[in-house]
This record gives C-alpha cells, sequence and structure tokens, in this order.
C-alpha cells in the first residue's frame, strides 16, 4: 500500500451530497474500486463512506470527523487505498502511553521533551502521534494529548496502530485496569512494545547462562537469608545491595570490607554512611533494610574512577525500522561527589565515553574499548529479547570497565531514563526518538519512513 502526503481537511456537512461521502483527489479516487463497498480507517477507527472525485486534498465532513476522532483543523498527514479492502487509509497513527501529570507545562513529567522531539519528527514524516494514560481511558474510547505548534491538546483519539508504552511503575503496570487495556490491544491486533519492566534479576538469570556474556557479569544472587550476605561478604571486599524492582538509583547499599571494619553506604542525597567493626553488626544494620523487599547481592567492581568518582557507561540500544538491535547513543556517567550511583537523578554528570576512556588509556585502546562495549551492549539486549516475553524496541545497558579494561554489566532498563541518554548539544530530535517512530512503523507494517 502506497501512502503519500495528502491535506486531510475537515468541512461542514453541507458540503457533501451525504455526510458519509469524502472527496478524494483523482491519485486516489483512480484507486478506488466505486461499485464495491468503500471504507475510511484512522488509526483503528474505520467506517463505511462513499467516495467521490474531488480537488486536491481528501475533505471529509464534520460527522465522519467526530466518528474517527479526527481533528476539526486541516491536517498533512499520509493516506492512500488498500486496495484489499477497498479502504482508504490515513495513517500511521502511532500513540505513547505514559503517566499524566496535573503540570499544563509538563504534562508528563521529565517525558514530556522527549515526546515533543517524537511529536516534531512524527509532524516532519506526516504521521499522527499522541500521547495519554490509563485515567483518560475509559470504555473503549482514548483521550489523548497531541502537539498543537507550542502547547499540548487534549481530545478524544483513534485507537493507534502501535503503542510505546512508557508506564512508568511496577504497580500500575500490574494492575487490573493496565492488563484490560493491553488485552484490548491484542483483540484490536494493537502491537505495544517495552511491555514490562524486567527485574535485576531476572535479567541475569537470562544472561548468566551464556557462555559469551557470563565472563562479563558480576557474581550476583537473590537476597534469602542473613548467611547469603555472609558468605558474599567473605567472598568479595565490595558489594552493591540493589532492590530487583529498583531504578534511578534509588535504594542501593554499598558495602565494603577492609579486613578490619565494614564500612555501609547508601544511595541518596544524604552522606549517610556508617563503620561497623564486626559482621553481626553489620547484619543487624542491613537486614531490616533489605528483608521487606527482594533484594540481589551484587559482587562490586573496581569501577574506573574519574576525579575519585565512580564511572559507568550507559548504552542505549532500539530497534531500527527494520527490528534490528542498533545503538542509538552512549554516554559516560561520573557520580556526584561522595555519591557510589552515577545517575543523573542522584546527581551524577555526562561526558563523551571516549573523553573519560582517555584518561585512562591509549587512544587505539580507547577506541577498541568503546568498539567493544557497544558490541557487549548489543549481545545483551539481543540474548534478554530472546529470554523474555513480550515486544521490546529499547533498552538503556549499563556497563562499567574495572581498571584492567575490562568491560562488566551492571544492569539494563526496559524504560530507561531520557534525561541522561545523550549530551544535548542543540534542539535537534535525538536518535532514540526516530528510532522509536521507525520501529513503530516497522511493527505496525507501514512502508519505511
Amino acid at each position: 500500500m502506497l501512502l503519500t502526503k495528502t491535506n486531510i481537511e475537515v468541512l461542514p456537512d453541507n458540503n457533501f451530497p451525504h455526510p458519509f461521502t469524502i472527496k478524494c483527489p483523482k491519485t486516489i479516487y483512480s484507486t478506488i474500486r466505486t461499485q464495491s463497498p468503500c471504507f475510511l480507517s484512522f488509526g483503528k477507527q474505520s467506517l463505511s463512506v462513499n467516495m467521490t472525485e474531488g480537488k486536491d486534498g481528501v475533505e471529509i465532513s464534520e460527522t465522519i470527523a467526530e466518528l474517527i476522532s479526527f481533528p476539526t483543523e486541516t491536517m498533512a498527514l499520509q493516506a492512500g487505498i488498500d486496495e484489499t479492502s477497498n479502504t482508504l487509509v490515513i495513517g500511521p497513527v502511532f500513540a505513547a502511553l505514559a503517566a499524566e501529570t496535573s503540570n499544563l507545562e509538563a504534562p508528563f513529567g521529565t517525558l514530556t521533551a522527549f515526546f515533543e522531539e517524537m511529536a516534531r519528527y512524527c509532524s516532519n514524516h506526516h504521521i499522527f502521534f499522541y500521547v495519554f494514560s490509563l485515567k483518560s481511558y475509559e470504555n473503549n474510547t482514548i483521550h489523548g494529548f497531541r502537539k498543537d505548534r507550542n502547547q499540548w491538546k487534549k481530545a478524544r483519539m483513534p485507537f493507534p496502530h502501535a503503542i510505546y508504552n512508557r508506564i512508568p511503575g511496577r504497580k500500575q503496570e500490574k494492575s487490573d485496569e493496565t492488563k484490560l487495556f493491553f488485552k484490548t490491544c491484542n483483540e484490536l491486533d494493537v502491537p505495544y512494545f517495552n511491555e514490562r519492566f524486567l527485574n535485576k534479576w531476572e535479567v541475569y538469570n537470562g544472561l548468566c547462562n551464556h557462555a559469551e556474556i557470563a565472563p562479563h557479569l558480576p557474581e550476583s544472587i537473590l537476597y534469602r537469608k542473613a548467611s547469603d550476605l555472609d558468605a558474599m561478604i567473605q567472598r568479595h571486599v565490595s558489594l552493591y545491595l540493589k532492590p530487583i524492582h529498583g531504578s534511578l538509583g534509588r535504594r542501593i547499599m554499598r558495602v565494603q570490607n577492609d579486613g578490619n571494619e565494614y564500612k555501609v553506604e547508601y544511595s541518596g542525597f544524604s552522606n549517610e554512611a556508617k563503620k561497623i567493626s564486626s559482621l553481626l553488626a553489620l547484619l543487624k544494620i542491613v537486614i531490616p533494610r533489605i528483608k521487606k523487599q527482594n533484594y540481589i547481592i551484587q559482587q562490586g567492581i573496581q569501577t574506573l574512577s574519574f576525579k575519585n568518582r565512580p564511572v559507568d557507561f550507559r548504552i542505549l540500544c532500539n530497534k531500527d525500522d527494520t527490528g534490528q538491535w542498533k545503538v542509538t547513543s552512549s554516554v559516560a556517567r561520573v557520580s556526584a561527589e561522595n555519591k557510589f550511583v552515577s545517575n543523573l537523578a542522584m546527581g551524577g554528570s555526562l561526558y563523551r565515553p571516549e573523553e573519560i576512556l582517555a584518561h585512562f588509556f591509549e587512544p587505539k585502546q580507547v577506541q577498541g574499548l568503546k568498539k567493544l562495549l557497544l558490541e557487549l551492549a548489543l549481545q545483551c539486549v539481543e540474548i534478554i529479547e530472546q529470554e523474555s516475553v513480550g515486544t521490546y524496541g529499547e533498552f538503556g545497558v549499563d556497563l562499567a570497565v574495572d581498571t584492567d579494561g575490562k568491560p562488566w554489566l551492571l544492569e539494563i532498563n526496559t524504560k530507561p531514563s531520557k534525561t541522561e541518554e545523550t549530551i544535548r548539544m542543540n534542539s535537534s530530535i535525538r536518535p532514540s526518538a526516530k528510532a522509536i517512530v521507525n520501529f513503530a512503523s516497522f511493527l505496525s507494517g507501514f512502508e519505511k519512513i
């Protein structure tokens, strides 16, 4: 099916011989089987219509616009005839599912700027794009936000051809309303990607049996009893205790053993740290903090340190318009002073990977090591996708490099932060925003953008 840029104009019903009549330009009208039933589709909305030859663009009545949830203003979108079903297709229509806030300036919180880039890219390619939350979904009807000039406007929207899932919390993701919504998507044959959060323990288990990845995994166990922590601290001088459902570097503990005493630190904006003389005292402090939710205990790695601050690397991987994994961005993250996590949410800073690596290695080693980091990230996401249920189009891979130049995988994020994927030097549309739209186009069966 060939889609071309077409102006879609909504006119009062009295401009048509019948409210369900559509006027099409000759290029479109000539491909219609006028003696057979004709249809119009916009997203997953569809209805039976009559078609006549018109002028340059497609003209539809206010009645039709209301029924298919089409905006009242003229829009330049893609349109063409699906000859198999004799349907005039307006699309593609893509949507992002996120959390909605009461802030009109940033209705989707920290994701607002990223969605604005997606909206610009879609507008440039004549794609209809909107953002919605489940609190604006009821009785199979979606009310979403569409970027119109400089503001987000809320209105009733058609069911999209594909959905980018950015539900921010695991609790909401597991709710009955979310399950019911995705059940409806399956019934309507609407693909959605980044289906769910993957926890740290299932990511580790998905990778540890693959010989090419296992050497790059810090030893990790799921905490179940006090002897687990005891055994790990005997084997390693440094440990990280991480909630398996955690994100943004929150609620992480670092335990260090220098042979004479233990040091416990907590991620967060306080500089809380304790020195403890005995293992028993250590267990009494740590266990109450981790027994109420699932934690993994991860071997600490002696990573590169820039200005006495730990460094790691965030590699963002996206699927492209052919469904293949590609690296879309890579940054080095340096923790804030007196912090051991590098997330921007915890005060970390971004650098170009080469800039950091050049402080420790020769130029040829820098290029080789960066290449190795990118290749390792791609290997990991390909395996995790195979090991996981659902469709994924984006992963954020966190890697570290030790003082010997060996890469280590720290964790993989299914819904990576959009504030720390790249160093923004201008107002251009970042590669991952383009990649998500292109992958949505691929998923929904439309031709390359």
